[in-house]
């Protein structure tokens, strides 16, 4: 979904905090019953204009990181660190 500018509702388990920037990409929040979701969405759908920013942040951070090139670029500057001498 972030991909297609569609901003996430998350559940705060599972590294979904270590992936979504709570209030950019989307929104972490405790979601452990019915009624908790319910109110989440609730709370989301009140404001279109912070959704639309979260779904346009949300495909920022997608493609920045994880495009083809956005990886490639990344797996590079790895594997030249790796190279590099430790100075040891």
């Amino acid at each position: 979904a972030p991909f297609c500018g569609v901003p996430v509702l998350a559940h705060h388990v599972c590294g979904n905090a270590e992936m979504i920037s709570n209030g950019q990409e989307g929104l972490v929040a405790d979601l452990g019953s019915i009624e908790k979701l319910r109110a989440e969405l609730e709370k989301a759908l009140a404001d279109p204009g912070k959704l639309a920013f979260m779904g346009l942040k949300a495909r920022e951070k997608v493609v920045a990181r994880f495009s083809l090139a956005g990886m490639a670029a990344s797996y590079g500057k790895l594997y030249s660190e790796l190279l590099q001498p430790d100075g040891n």
